[in-house]
């Protein structure tokens, strides 16, 4: 074993797609460097990511990648085990970093389940497809064969990428992960896709491609917009479907209102935030244009669309903040967008504000802007006196001042209410001024509705649970900035109750004990007179994408 060590790291991995990188060499493998953190081992084996190379599929354990402690790199033939493993790794720590990164989230995220360390498994069997596994604390990635060649998901930066996005989600929102809605099973997904757009726009020969091949207008774009083009072409063998999934799409919410299955309907979300990054990026270019024009020089369109991709990825993933802790739906994800560009930007210099109303309007996922507006927030003056270090202080302080501040938060007085997640962040703006510092409280309850009638089986007679709760975004002086709030109306429960018949109707729902239960996408736990429902990931994944 290597020794660990705490200073950056190097290793090799691809930028995007093998399939892409075959007509863009510059988007191939390179190496790239990293901050794992303290604890580096063969494997590769971080502090927050492990490598075990275990193949289901021939009941093989493959020998860890080796670390060269003396010239702190990971290096391996290309074509075997050891790069692919180093590969999968490097890539799911430059998303990790990404996200954590004070342009973005500016703090340190948990996994979804206990313990720090998320397993990889790059090889993880014979199959078309690739995992997040919250219950084996495991992203699986893996291989089939094509007519051609032999495909693996571990080497394509989209999947690596899209998966890793899946698991960050599930620490920043675990909730998220309990079956409510179509909308929080697409924004999982729609996540998925924004996280590999985004990873793979942080590297400057990307965005140098991308716009050589869209010709400067990202409407064009062909290279990050069309998601694992390899595994897509393998998959589909059609020249009009050469890809995974496509960014560039004009899907909107009364296209999906009659199918709720969560890659359909993960396409409103991820179309809606690529169309805002053409927006954002045509504005950069107009102004490019004209500071080049002021200055005598020539507009660099690839320098636009990097002031356009960084701007994105702050209001993208630090939205996720300020969103509700249980149930999100792309309207409450539209508000947050717009609070989260609010106090990084008090004055909206580009109107990019305007772009995302106007692409939320177009979508469907806002009738209108008042819609867009955000929930009114409680005077501070309200609330039950405390002391602020308090509450930041413990999940159970946090606790005592939601309990003493149910009237003011609507919070019903003979519901168990919980702290669900208590932190703070330091980000940065442009040019890396320090932000004032947030600190954020997601509180939830479980409301018991009713399943009453034949189109829910088994489950006809049961209760079965509505999240609710809210999320608080307070400043360092105990100032309420954002109040997300996820209360129960008469809506959400019309919403769940379809829901959940929708899932009994597709045979999606495996009962109790029923064998089958293992291949269905969701598995119902039945107690006397109660209903649970817990995701199946593999099962999941199996369905036609």
């Amino acid at each position: 074993m290597a020794k660990a060590a705490s200073e950056s790291v190097k290793a090799e991995m691809y930028l995007s797609d093998p399939l892409v990188a075959l007509k863009y060499p510059s988007l191939g493998i390179q190496e790239i460097e990293l901050k794992p953190g303290p604890v580096v081992l063969d494997g590769p084996v971080s502090s927050r990511v492990a490598v075990v190379d275990y193949d289901t599929s021939q009941d093989t354990l493959y020998p860890p990648a080796k670390f060269d402690a003396r010239k702190r790199r990971f290096k391996a033939r290309r074509g075997g085990h050891a790069f692919r493993q180093i590969n999968t790794w490097a890539t799911i720590l430059h998303t990790l970093e990404m996200y954590e990164d004070p342009q973005a989230l500016g703090r340190r995220i948990p996994w979804g389940f206990d313990g720090n360390r998320l397993l990889v498994l790059p090889h993880a069997g014979y199959w078309e497809n690739a995992v997040y596994d919250r219950t084996t604390k495991t992203l699986q990635f893996f291989y089939f064969q094509s007519e051609e060649e032999r495909i693996y998901t571990c080497l394509s930066h989209d999947i690596v990428s899209h998966e890793t996005g899946h698991a960050i989600l599930d620490g920043i929102r675990p909730l998220y992960n309990f079956p409510s809605s179509p909308d929080t099973a697409g924004f999982h997904e729609a996540m998925g896709d924004v996280t590999a757009i985004l990873a793979a726009l942080h590297h400057r020969a990307y965005r140098q491609v991308t716009i050589e091949e869209a010709g400067n207008d990202l409407r064009n774009d062909t290279i990050v917009a069309t998601l694992a083009e390899q595994f897509g072409t393998a998959l589909y063998g059609s020249a009009n479907r050469y890809f995974l999934r496509n960014a560039i799409n004009n899907t909107k919410m009364k296209h999906v209102a009659d199918t709720w299955e969560e890659h359909d309907y993960s396409e409103v979300l991820t179309g809606a935030i690529y169309e805002i990054l053409i927006g954002m990026y045509d504005k950069q270019w107009t102004q490019e244009q004209k500071l080049a024009a002021e200055k005598g020089h020539k507009p660099s369109p690839v320098k636009a669309l990097l002031i356009a991709v960084r701007h994105l990825r702050r209001l993208a993933l630090r939205a996720l903040d300020y969103c509700p802790p249980a149930d999100v739906t792309y309207l409450d994800y539209a508000r947050a967008l717009l609070k989260a560009d609010e106090i990084a930007y008090p004055v909206d210099r580009f109107k990019y504000r305007k772009i995302v109303k106007r692409v939320c309007r177009r979508r469907g996922i806002a009738r209108h802007d008042k819609e867009l507006e955000p929930y009114p927030t409680p005077p501070r003056n309200k609330f039950v006196a405390y002391v602020f270090a308090d509450v930041d202080e413990s999940p159970v302080a946090a606790y005592h001042f939601l309990d003493r501040s149910r009237r003011v938060l609507e919070i019903p007085e003979n519901q168990d209410l919980w702290v669900q997640g208590l932190y703070g962040n330091a980000k940065e703006g442009d040019r890396k001024y320090q932000m004032p510092r947030e600190l954020i409280l997601e509180y939830a309850w479980e409301h018991d509705v009713s399943l009453e009638g034949k189109r829910y089986g088994r489950l006809n007679g049961k209760s079965f649970p509505l999240l609710c709760g809210g999320t608080l975004v307070f400043d360092e002086r105990a100032n309420l900035l954002y109040w997300s709030p996820k209360e129960v109306t008469q809506e959400r429960i019309r919403r769940l109750q379809e829901y959940v018949a929708y899932l009994v109707r597709q045979q999606l729902l495996g009962v109790g004990d029923d064998p089958s239960a293992l291949n269905r996408p969701f598995r119902a736990e039945l107690t006397p007179g109660r209903v649970r429902l817990t995701r199946n990931p593999l099962a999941m994944h199996n369905r036609n994408r």
